[in-house]
This record gives C-alpha cells, sequence and structure tokens, in this order.
C-alpha cells in the first residue's frame, strides 16, 4: 500500500553501535531487515508498532480526503 509519506526520509539507528540509517518510508515498508554498514548486524525492521502506526496514518489521510 503506498502512502503519503512513502518519499519521507526516517533515521533508523542500530540498537548494536548507533549507526545512522536513512531510509524512506517506502523502503522501510518493503524490507524486513536491514544490514548496518557500522557493525555488520542485522537491524529487524518487523516491528509491528512501527507497520501499524504507518498503516493508521494511512487511513486517517484517506479519511480526511473523504471529508
Amino acid at each position: 500500500m503506498a502512502g503519503l509519506f512513502d518519499d519521507h526520509e526516517i533515521i533508523v539507528l542500530c540498537p548494536q553501535c548507533g549507526q545512522e540509517h536513512s531510509k524512506t518510508v517506502r523502503w522501510l515498508r518493503d524490507q524486513m531487515n536491514l544490514p548496518c554498514d557500522g557493525c555488520g548486524s542485522d537491524i529487524h525492521l518487523d516491528d509491528s508498532k512501527f507497520r501499524r502506526a504507518l498503516n493508521n496514518i494511512d487511513k486517517a489521510v484517506e479519511e480526511f480526503g473523504k471529508k
């Protein structure tokens, strides 16, 4: 599902080393893991709270557009 904020960049921090990774919302929607450039660890992106928040934003924007 495409969203209004898909081109917005979000900083993802590696929980192991703190390395910052700038990724678009679109990229984050489509991925489950992000290899860290700093330490090589695998950052797990399948956080249900994150995905639920994206879906809630999309629904709110859609409902706003209907009004």
